[in-house]
Parts: structure tokens; sequence; C-alpha cells
């Protein structure tokens, strides 16, 4: 009986203490700002702490979606091609389309019938959208534009049902980058 008690006494225990880890691993992770790696994209900077604003501008969202697509007819790209399986065919195949040039980098999606813009990384200050947004403007450019005040150094375009959208990037009030999250079933 006795090695009974001392053996649920050490059960009991061992469970306590592993929901107190549990519960510490919790709160600190609660505690953390957000961070998002920029490294892999050319930016010297390693890192940007802060939060998204997201802004609802579905006709906005849509011009820089055609002015997206209006890149790939003007620039000498280098271009990648890597055959995927279609998700929704069996035995189809498509292609996942990367192209780069002059700090411009479009990633497409191309079927045997359309292809989709559904990444984009623009670092280069002459591509301009919508005739007036390009890297190097001010903060305060954009906010007249889109008739907000903007409070953070990220700032979100997208549609109303957030499936796609232009993430402008920020430092000391300059834009220095725009990409573009697209969705892609």
């Amino acid at each position: 009986m006795k090695r009974q008690i001392i053996t649920f006494v050490v059960i009991l225990i061992s469970i306590v203490s592993c929901k107190q880890n549990e519960t510490s691993k919790v709160q600190i992770t609660e505690q953390n700002p957000t961070v998002e790696s920029r490294a892999g994209n050319g930016i010297e900077d390693s890192a940007i702490v802060n939060s998204k604003q997201f802004v609802q501008n579905d006709s906005l969202q849509m011009q820089l979606y055609s002015d997206l697509e209006k890149l790939t007819d003007n620039h000498n790209f280098e271009v990648e091609k890597k055959p995927v399986n279609n998700r929704h065919v069996d035995n189809v195949v498509d292609t996942i389309i990367t192209q780069k040039a002059d700090n411009i980098e479009l990633t497409s999606y191309k079927t045997a019938s359309e292809e989709w813009v559904y990444k984009a990384v623009i670092t280069n200050p002459d591509i301009k959208f919508s005739e007036s947004i390009q890297v190097g403007m001010e903060k305060d450019v954009l906010g007249k534009i889109l008739k907000k005040e903007l409070n953070s150094d990220l700032i979100e375009v997208g549609n109303l049902e957030r499936t796609s959208g232009f993430i402008f990037f920020f430092e000391n009030d300059i834009l220095r980058e725009i990409e573009y999250d697209g969705y892609l079933d």
C-alpha cells in the first residue's frame, strides 16, 4: 500500500511539473513581439519588429495587381520554371515560374490555359504602381492615397476576404519594399 501511494505521488508531481513547464512556455511565447525575417530578400537588415496594419481597399488592390501583371511584359527577366502536379486533376502537370530582374522577383502559377502571379517582391524604385506608389516614397503619401492614418511600418492593402494583398514595408517612414502575397488554390 505504501509503495502504491509513493508511486501515485511521484506520478502526480511529474504531471504537475509538466503542466507548469507548458504554461511557462506559453507565457514566454505571448510576450515576444512579432518578428519577420527579411534576410532572404536582399534587404540589409535582418528583421523587422512591428505589427501589420490592414487596410481594405478592393479597387486599389485590383489596380495594383493589374500593374503587377504588366511587369511581366515590360522587363527582361531571368526565368526559372519548375513543374508541379496539379492538386485537383490527376496526371496534369502545371508550372511554377519565377522571374527575376532589377530588384524584382515575381512567382506565378501556370496551367495550360491561365497564369496567376501569386508572390512578388519589389525593391526597385523605378517601378510605379497606380502611377504614384513606388519604393522610396514617404509613408504619409501612401496614407493620403489610402485616405487613412498609417500607424505601422507594415501596411497591407487587401481585399475584403483577405485572400491576397500588397504589403508595404517602411523604414524611417520611407517605403523600401513592396510584397504581393496572393491566393493560390
